[in-house]
């Protein structure tokens, strides 16, 4: 529980640690509801993660029809602006979580280049998606395009543990920054890989992924549970 792992962290701080860096969030930011590809209504989702979490970016498949429903239900929890755009570079497909503003001006298949320029003229960061997520999972993986993103999802719920090594590698490489998401498409995959991150506003959120001060998860992921959630899509 939320409450658990507060008092974990706490008690293994040392004494001389600031209070005021105590003010952490449990965040995922990347999930789906059944306003994409998702199983789970946006109601279930924003009920699971008032239980497990303390902050979520929806990130729906090209479309944030339902982070506009959740933006309207009364909740518990902060609700992030958050897309999972289709996008182009080299004619290669690959997705794209655009984090931070709903402002931001997307369609589906656009150039990479251009959604980057929107999210950040918008104020919200770009994150390169599991970039080793396979034939119908893509990611851009070029250095030239990759280095032009403000993160890379190293953590990937629904990606097999080696190709998340890999992304990993890739982004050290590079010196970028981390982030993970669970990537559910099933409620109970729903804050399974969330971040730590020392924030307690969207604004602070972001900053923090600029800035790398993103604790990711430990929990490593579950082949079986990929191949029976990618079976009941």
């Amino acid at each position: 529980s939320k409450e658990k792992d507060r008092l974990s962290l706490f008690f293994s701080l040392p004494l001389w640690y600031p209070l005021g860096n105590l003010i952490f969030m449990k965040v995922e930011l990347h999930c789906h509801t059944n306003h994409s590809d998702g199983l789970p209504t946006v109601e279930k989702v924003i009920r699971k993660a008032e239980a497990c979490v303390d902050a979520i970016a929806i990130t729906d498949h090209n479309t944030c029809s339902g982070y506009e429903k959740a933006r309207k239900m009364k909740k518990n929890i902060l609700l992030i602006p958050g897309v999972e755009v289709h996008a182009t570079h080299n004619e290669k497909t690959g997705h794209i979580l655009v984090i931070g503003s709903n402002d931001v001006k997307f369609r589906k298949y656009m150039d990479a280049h251009e959604l980057i320029d929107n999210a950040h003229s918008a104020g919200a960061i770009a994150i390169v998606a599991h970039p080793f997520g396979g034939l119908f999972r893509p990611g851009f993986t070029e250095k030239e395009i990759v280095r032009k993103f403000d993160a890379i999802e190293v953590v990937n719920g629904m990606t097999f543990g080696p190709l998340n090594r890999k992304a990993m590698r890739l982004a050290k490489s590079l010196a970028m920054k981390m982030t993970a998401g669970s990537d559910a498409h099933a409620l109970n995959m729903v804050g399974r890989y969330a971040c730590e991150i020392n924030a307690d506003s969207i604004d602070g959120v972001i900053k923090a992924i600029k800035k790398g001060k993103v604790d990711l998860p430990s929990a490593k992921t579950e082949p079986a549970r990929i191949v029976s959630t990618q079976i009941v899509r």
